[in-house]
Parts: C-alpha cells; structure tokens; sequence
C-alpha cells in the first residue's frame, strides 16, 4: 500500500516531458530524466543505508519533492504547466494519503517497525 501511495504524485509530471518531447526539446527531457534518476538513487540509497525500508520509501517520497521543480521548470518552458491541476492532485494525494494512513496505521507502522 505504501508503495501504491508513493506513486501517486507522479501522476502530476507525467505528460511535462510529452509535452517537451513533442516540441522537439529532447536534450530537456534528457536532463529531467538525468536529474530524476539520479537524486532518486542517492536519496533512496541514503535511506535504505540509514533507516532500512523506510527509509527507502522517505527518500522515495523526497525525491519526488525535489525533482517535482525540476519537471515544472521544463513545463513551464513549453507552456505545458497546469498550476491547478498540480493543486487538485496534490491535494487528493494527501487526503488518500492521510486516510490509508488513518484505516491502516497499526499494520504500516509494524510493518515498518519489522524491516
């Protein structure tokens, strides 16, 4: 369930790199998928060395916090970012958050305590 959790928020940059692949600025794409990749494997390895599972899925969650500037820098330069939406959809995916959270916090917590 965590892990269905932390992908949530990717919905939200999913069509920021089609947008920039469609007017043709792949070195863009390029450096966001760069950027991407690599503050998600320092973080969930600083994580995963540090606090066993949950740490990898804080560091999950933080590397989608700081790449998130990244992705809308490159919508905003094609005229692909939606403000709203990104408000909508961070929004629901506290409250799914928070409520998952509420209804299952005894087994993610000895969940998390077991790894």
């Amino acid at each position: 369930m965590i892990i269905a959790l932390l992908q949530l928020p990717q919905i939200l940059t999913s069509s920021y790199d089609y947008s920039a692949l469609a007017a043709g600025d792949t070195r863009g794409v390029f450096v966001m998928q760069a950027c991407r990749a690599s503050i998600y494997i320092l973080l969930v390895a600083f994580g995963a060395w540090h606090e066993g599972l949950a740490g990898v899925f804080i560091g999950q969650a933080l590397a989608f916090v700081l790449n998130y500037p990244i992705a809308v820098r490159l919508a905003r330069r094609h005229h692909a970012w939606d403000p709203r939406h990104d408000l909508v959809v961070w929004a629901v995916t506290l409250v799914l958050v928070g409520l998952a959270f509420w209804l299952h916090e005894a087994e993610i917590v000895a969940a998390l305590a077991n790894s």
